[in-house]
């Protein structure tokens, strides 16, 4: 492959969302062979059925409301995880850092991350 190009704004992706506004308007009559279209441009899953993924999220959400982790509105495990982070956060979740790179703990990890995978 010699030309390749990412176009997630492409004529491709123009053309398939203009497809989809003639079917769902009604005025394609018998123009397509087919009733509906599947949008499958990068960063969303969910449109094929990928359910959300809650778990980081719910993470997030307790370190930067801590008062959360004393409720149902988290899973136990979410609550866990939260709780080990921001007891190794020097500052609050959302603040700089002293480093400019991140949080030495987060980057750690993704040290350990790579060279297990790698």
């Amino acid at each position: 492959m010699r030309d390749a190009e990412y176009a997630v704004r492409g004529k491709i992706p123009l053309q398939g969302e203009q497809i989809m506004m003639d079917i769902r308007s009604g005025t394609s009559g018998s123009k397509y062979a087919f009733t509906q279209t599947t949008s499958l441009n990068i960063g969303n899953p969910q449109a094929v059925g990928q359910g959300h993924i809650s778990f980081n999220r719910e993470v997030i959400s307790g370190c930067l409301n801590p008062s959360q982790l004393k409720t149902d509105a988290l899973s136990e495990d979410a609550k866990n995880r939260a709780l080990k982070y921001l007891s190794l956060l020097e500052t609050p979740m959302g603040a700089y850092t002293s480093n400019s790179k991140g949080f030495g703990f987060v980057r750690q990890k993704i040290v350990e991350f790579i060279q297990k995978r790698d």
